[in-house]
């Protein structure tokens, strides 16, 4: 089986033992095959094998003809035919057929056997899809079949070969050429690594020489001689082989680090911030590009190159990467940064007052919209619009937030306003007199009741009502009052001693 046609189908080849000639069927793909096209070889076809012997990278064909002796080549065009076979002299009745490099000269090889000998045939390739003269190897009665490994570990193929009359096998271990070197090994594995990783090359071979390429090329025996562990610090290919005195060199390995530049770092941290934020992005990466976007988009190598740190005024999400020359780009980082509205501030401060404030609101957000509320409820933006100074005549809570477009709503600011009415006056002052007094209370906060007592007690709101001035006769009195308005704290109690003699 091969996909001799090239559409990635898997077809067959079949060798007719009565025809002289071998099938091709081309696959459809769906377990089906083509009518069958038919291709001449020697008499009595026993097997059939696929290779490559011409290094064209098409598949060609090996087949052994078991009464004519011989093993034809049949050579593929790479679309589905093939050309006419060559054939090539074995030992008496060729069966059973083993590809591989017998001499490690990386050309495809093959080794048959003999049925009617006590031989097997070995047949060395040329790179232009021939075949040199066989060359028989001494094995035992009837060998029928034959596989290729190596059996005992030296790099080289070897052959087993079941004899059938000889009721035996026969193991044929491969001196064609010296025992090869071991395989390097590379460490780690490949893989992805930010910044650099340090590879490591080792080799089984007691005193072989190791020689590395970076730059994709295969390495030889010419190449630098690794010296150590190296640090790869861009996407590279690190190829090895090993040589050692009388063995054949190694086979190459090859281990493919792609190094990628460090996901840039944000600062500072996502979260809310109130009015803007000054952004920062760094890579540990020596040289790396920072692409940044701040629409929501993700960056790549053509998004703007980060250059110094950039204020952020409205809610945004900042996504960045890395890139530098040699390296894949760095994951992605993201940042949300949400940006709310600067609280409002309140003039004059929240306190306690004596007379009618005219409270003003303002916020440093450039473009923000207040909105408030007097009666001590969340502020939305359904509350009343702020648009002018708000009358404070009672004692009141003014909540307030700031909005605006792209921010998100700010906290709620707070001012408590109490008004409380002033302490009340008299006139005249208390002191000693010679005659008596007509006194005159008065209070300088607006609209407020004067409550007032003169037998020392504390004045209440259901103690006499201030409407004139009070006559204070001969003796010791002592007048206290208050005064109250609606919405207003009382004031604090105002206390005169007129002294009058008798």
């Amino acid at each position: 089986a091969g996909d001799f046609n090239k559409d990635g189908r898997l077809d067959l080849a079949v060798c007719n033992y009565q025809d002289n000639n071998v099938s091709i069927l081309l696959g459809a793909g769906d377990g089906t095959f083509q009518a069958a096209a038919t291709v001449a070889v020697g008499s009595a076809p026993w097997r059939i094998v696929v290779g490559d012997f011409d290094g064209d990278h098409n598949p060609d064909l090996a087949v052994t003809s078991h009464w004519s002796d011989i093993i034809s080549i049949v050579r593929g065009n790479g679309d589905g035919t093939f050309q006419p076979h060559v054939w090539y002299r074995t030992d008496r009745g060729p069966t059973a057929i083993a590809v591989a490099d017998y001499n490690g000269d990386g050309i495809a090889d093959v080794a048959v056997a003999d049925y009617f000998s006590t031989n097997v045939s070995v047949l060395l390739g040329n790179s232009n899809g021939t075949l040199q003269p066989s060359k028989e190897f001494a094995v035992d009665l009837a060998p029928m079949g034959i596989a290729a490994a190596d059996f005992n570990g030296d790099g080289q193929p070897d052959l087993a070969v079941a004899n059938y009359f000889g009721f035996s096998l026969s193991i044929l271990l491969n001196k064609t050429f010296a025992p090869r070197v071991a395989t390097p090994t590379i460490a780690p594995a490949g893989g992805t690594f930010v910044n650099s990783v340090v590879v490591s090359i080792a080799d089984a071979t007691a005193g072989a020489a190791i020689h590395y390429t970076t730059d994709g090329s295969t390495p030889t025996s010419g190449s630098p001689v690794y010296p150590g562990p190296i640090v790869i610090s861009q996407t590279t290919t690190v190829q090895a082989m090993a040589s050692a005195p009388d063995m054949t060199d190694s086979f190459v390995a090859g281990v493919a680090y792609t190094i990628q530049a460090a996901a840039p770092a944000i600062n500072p941290a996502a979260g809310t911030y109130v009015g803007s934020v000054t952004v920062s992005l760094t890579t540990t990466t020596g040289g790396a590009t920072i692409r940044y976007t701040t629409d929501g988009s993700a960056p790549t190598a053509s998004s703007p190159a980060y250059t110094a740190p950039f204020t952020l005024s409205r809610t945004t999400t900042v996504r960045a990467i890395a890139t530098a020359s040699g390296m894949s780009n760095s994951a992605e980082t993201s940042a949300a940064y949400t940006i709310r509205a600067v609280p409002p501030t309140f003039s004059p401060a929240a306190g306690t007052y004596n007379q009618p404030q005219t409270v003003a609101l303002s916020s440093s957000t450039s473009g923000a919209a207040i909105y408030y509320t007097t009666d001590g409820s969340t502020p939305t933006t359904a509350s009343a619009r702020y648009t002018g100074p708000i009358p404070v005549t009672r004692t009141t809570t003014i909540r307030a937030i700031a909005t605006a477009a792209g921010l998100a709503d700010s906290t709620v600011a707070t001012a408590a306003y109490t008004l409380q009415a002033a302490t009340p006056t008299f006139d005249p002052p208390g002191g000693s007199y010679l005659l008596p007094q007509s006194v005159s209370i008065s209070d300088a906060s607006p609209g407020v009741t004067i409550y007032y007592t003169t037998d020392g007690t504390t004045p209440t709101t259901s103690s006499t009502q201030y409407t004139g001035p009070i006559l204070v006769l001969v003796g010791t009195t002592t007048v206290k009052a208050i005064a109250v308005a609606p919405g207003w704290s009382q004031s604090a109690v105002a206390s005169a001693t007129y002294s009058i003699p008798f």
